[in-house]
C-alpha cells in the first residue's frame, strides 16, 4: 500500500511536469557589440514536431550542406523584450552542417522566428549558435559554442539578430540556457522510479 502511495505521488509529479504535448522551455539574454544589454527572453520548441532532414550539393566549394528543419508549431513560441520593446511570435529550428575550412565541418543551430512589437517595429529574430568544427547533432538541445577566441569572436560563437520592419537589422552576443529537462529524460526518469517502486521487497 505504501508503495502504492509512492507510485501515484511520483506519477502526479511527473504529469505536472510534463503536458500531454511537450515542449522544451529555453531562456536567452543577448548584448549588442558594446556589452551593453538589449535582449531577453523565453523560446519553447515542440519536442513532439519531427525534424525533417534534407541534404543538397551546391558543388565547389561550399560542397553538400545538410539541413534538419523543425517546423513551426503553435507550441513552438517565443517572447520577450528587445531595448524595452515587447516581441511575442513563433520559432522554427534548423541545423545546419556542412564543409568548412577544407576538411573541416562547420555545423550551426538556428532558431528563426517571426514576431510582433506593439509598435509595429520587430520583425524577426534568429539565434544562432556555431559549432565549428564538428557536426551538430539533430537535437533539441544547443550544441555547445563554437571555442574561437580574441576580440569580437563571442559573436561568432554565438550571436542574435533582430531584423526590423524598415529593412535594417540589429546583432550582438546571445547567452542561452535549457532550464528543463527534455521529455525523453523525464518518461526515462518515471521508467526508473516505477521500477524501484515496484521492485520486490526484501524478505
Amino acid at each position: 500500500m505504501r508503495k502504492l502511495t509512492v507510485l501515484l505521488g511520483m506519477l502526479a509529479l511527473l504529469l505536472a511536469v510534463v503536458p500531454a504535448q511537450a515542449t522544451v522551455m529555453y531562456t536567452f539574454t543577448g548584448d549588442d557589440v558594446a556589452g551593453t544589454p538589449t535582449l531577453l527572453g523565453t523560446l519553447f520548441l515542440d519536442d513532439g514536431t519531427p525534424f525533417v532532414v534534407s541534404s543538397q550539393d551546391f558543388g565547389p566549394p561550399i560542397g553538400t550542406l545538410q539541413s534538419a528543419i523543425l517546423p513551426p508549431s503553435p507550441l513552438s513560441t517565443i517572447s520577450g523584450t528587445f531595448n524595452g520593446i515587447a516581441f511575442t511570435g513563433f520559432a522554427s529550428l534548423q541545423i545546419v552542417n556542412g564543409p568548412f575550412l577544407g576538411d573541416a565541418t562547420f555545423g550551426q543551430w538556428i532558431v528563426r522566428s517571426n514576431i510582433a512589437s506593439p509598435d509595429g517595429s520587430l520583425l524577426h529574430l534568429n539565434l544562432f549558435i556555431n559549432s565549428t568544427p564538428g557536426i551538430v547533432a539533430i537535437s533539441l538541445i544547443p550544441p555547445a559554442p563554437c571555442c574561437f577566441a580574441g576580440p569580437g569572436s563571442d559573436i561568432f560563437n554565438r550571436s542574435y539578430a533582430m531584423v526590423f520592419s524598415n529593412g535594417t537589422f540589429a546583432s550582438g552576443v546571445l547567452s542561452l540556457t535549457v532550464p528543463e529537462l527534455p521529455t525523453g529524460l523525464l518518461v526515462a526518469l518515471a521508467g526508473t522510479l516505477l521500477a524501484f517502486v515496484m521492485r520486490p521487497a526484501r524478505r
